[in-house]
């Protein structure tokens, strides 16, 4: 890097020498510091990510990429808005370790394709308000029926049709009013009829019942649905909850189930 310009960087917690360069093709800029030891890393990241959000007027929230392998490495916070786990290996007692330590306070994104999920000894990610699996073979009925997310993608599926037909049913038998999406994009093929004459279901209207999503999950399921409808033929329905008039609409086709409660419509 030799005649790159470097800078002293002083502010309230650090004094380091830097220096700025800039990708080829993009354009982005990369700094590089020299740290004495972790702890003054850590320091440093959370007071530029601080001073960021103060010269952009932005809420400071926290965005992590990881390993949790590298946990110690972590910025000085507690809260995190979205989480997304890499496909490294780590120890499944790592996670609930995490989840203890950091609040996260929008959605993690687990990026592992790995059979054993570390996600899946943990008793910590299940209450996550959006929760998003590239890979949920790993996934058990079990599991999935303790699941209490406000929206939930699950891609590479193993469900059988008896357990999403049983997720339906506590929907209904029960009192849940905060879930709000459910997607299960299944690798084993999904019996769009079977399941929808399982249930008495109304005719769905989309001109009249919308499907309506708040970010993050918005991205996903346009998406996916719009590139489903253009592909194959689709099943679907209405259900109203006899406890509470509260309805949803159930979507099926032969490798995808979508599950969306329509919150203050009726």
């Amino acid at each position: 890097m030799g005649g790159v310009k470097t800078e002293r960087v002083k502010s309230k917690h650090i004094d380091l020498e830097c220096r700025i360069t800039f990708k080829k093709n993009s354009n982005t800029p990369i700094l590089w510091c020299s740290f004495e030891n972790q702890s003054s890393r850590k320091r440093f990241a959370t007071s530029l990510h601080s001073h960021m959000c103060e010269v952009f007027r932005v809420e400071p929230e926290m965005q992590f990429k990881l390993s949790l392998d590298y946990m110690d490495e972590l910025p000085y916070t507690n809260t995190v808005r979205d989480v997304t786990l890499l496909d490294i290996n780590f120890n499944p007692q790592v996670v609930d370790e995490f989840f203890e330590k950091f609040h996260v306070t929008r959605a993690l994104f687990s990026k592992s394709r790995r059979l054993k999920n570390p996600l899946k000894n943990s008793i910590k990610f299940h209450r996550i308000n959006n929760l998003f699996l590239n890979t949920s073979c790993w996934l058990n009925s079990s599991q999935f029926l303790e699941m209490d997310c406000e929206n939930l993608v699950m891609a590479e599926s193993s469900l059988q049709i008896r357990d999403l037909i049983s997720f339906v049913n506590q929907w209904l038998e029960g009192s849940n009013t905060w879930l709000k999406t459910v997607f299960v994009l299944s690798n084993i093929g999904i019996d769009a009829e079977t399941i929808l004459d399982h249930f008495d279901s109304s005719p769905w209207n989309p001109e009249v019942d919308k499907l309506e999503y708040n970010k993050p999950i918005q991205e996903y399921c346009e998406k996916i649905w719009h590139d489903l409808i253009h592909r194959e033929e689709t099943r679907n329905g209405v259900l109203e909850r006899k406890c509470d008039g509260l309805r949803a609409i159930i979507r099926l086709s032969t490798a995808q189930f979508h599950f969306h409660v329509l919150h203050n419509q009726g």
